[in-house]
């Protein structure tokens, strides 16, 4: 089951918000997190790596050998052009639209 959430956030806001919405909702279960560019997506990587979560990137600038190993990992944000065909496979998903 994939379920979506929605909120509207200053940019000062979102990572503070999805920082919290992790601590409550994490179980174990895979998590896309959907950013708005490459670079997004790698800053959001390094963030959540720092405190400790495990969680790899996936976007258009990795091999589809990297893609298939990131897959394994518990929080994925993705560029949105590169995580399209993994949404099937993926339990929550969060759009994260920059760092």
């Amino acid at each position: 089951m994939i379920d979506q959430q929605f909120q509207f956030l200053s940019e000062d806001d979102k990572y503070r918000a999805l920082s919290r919405l992790l601590e409550r909702e994490m179980d174990g279960s895979r998590l896309l997190i959907f950013c708005e560019t490459k670079r997004g997506c790698d800053a959001v990587t390094r963030q959540l790596r720092t405190e400790g979560w495990p969680a790899l990137s996936i976007h258009g600038d990795k091999s589809q050998q990297e893609r298939d190993w990131v897959l394994a990992v518990s929080i994925l944000p993705a560029c949105c052009t590169a995580a399209c065909c993994t949404v099937r496979m993926l339990h929550a998903c969060l759009h994260h639209t920059s760092v």
